[in-house]
C-alpha cells in the first residue's frame, strides 16, 4: 500500500509540474500580448485592473463602438438589475447575470482591489455601503464593478488612458 501511494503521488506531481508549465506558457503569452496591444495597455491604466482583468475586458467587449450607451455595456455584462413588472407593480431585483460570467468574476476581483487601493473608488464604495454595513456591501461592490466596466468601455471607445477620462466622458 505504501509503494502504491508513492507511485500515485509521483504521477500527481508530474501532472502538477506539467500544469504549471502550461500556466507559465499562458502567462508569458498574455504578457507578450499586453506589451503589444494598445487596448490592453489602456485598460490596465485603471487602478485595480491588472493584465488578466484587462485582457478579459478587451476580449469580451471587443469593439467598444458596438455599444451606444453605458447601459448597453452593463447589460451585455449582466450587471443591470432584473425588472419585474405586473400591473401596478414595478420591482428591480438582483443583477441579471445574463452576460459573460468570467468577466463578472474578473470585475469582482478588480472591484475589491480598486476599493482597497483607489481612494475615489473606496469613497464611492463606502458611501453606497453605508461605511461597510454587512447587507449593503454586495450591492456596493456590484456598483464598483459596474463603474469599472463602464470606465473601461469609455477608455476603449475614446482610446485615452484612465487619467485623461473624466466623468463627462463616461
Amino acid at each position: 500500500p505504501l509503494e502504491l501511494w508513492r507511485g500515485t503521488l509521483a504521477i500527481e506531481l508530474e501532472r502538477l509540474e506539467l500544469l504549471n508549465k502550461h500556466v507559465d506558457d499562458f502567462d508569458r503569452k498574455l504578457h507578450d500580448w499586453a506589451r503589444t496591444d494598445r487596448r490592453l495597455q489602456l485598460v490596465s491604466t485603471i487602478p485595480g485592473v491588472g493584465t488578466v482583468t484587462a485582457a478579459t475586458i478587451v476580449a469580451v467587449l471587443d469593439d467598444p463602438h458596438r455599444f451606444r450607451s453605458r447601459r448597453q455595456v452593463a447589460s451585455y455584462a449582466g450587471l443591470t438589475p432584473r425588472r419585474y413588472q405586473s400591473g401596478q407593480m414595478d420591482h428591480q431585483g438582483r443583477i441579471s447575470k445574463r452576460g459573460n460570467a468570467m468577466l463578472r468574476r474578473m470585475l469582482n476581483q478588480a472591484a475589491w482591489a480598486s476599493v482597497r487601493y483607489n481612494a475615489s473608488q473606496r469613497e464611492f464604495y463606502l458611501r453606497l455601503s453605508n461605511d461597510g454595513q454587512k447587507g449593503k456591501r454586495k450591492r456596493a461592490v456590484v456598483a464598483v464593478m459596474h463603474k469599472l466596466l463602464v470606465t473601461a468601455w469609455a477608455i476603449l471607445r475614446d482610446q485615452r488612458p484612465y487619467q485623461e477620462i473624466g466623468r463627462a466622458h463616461v
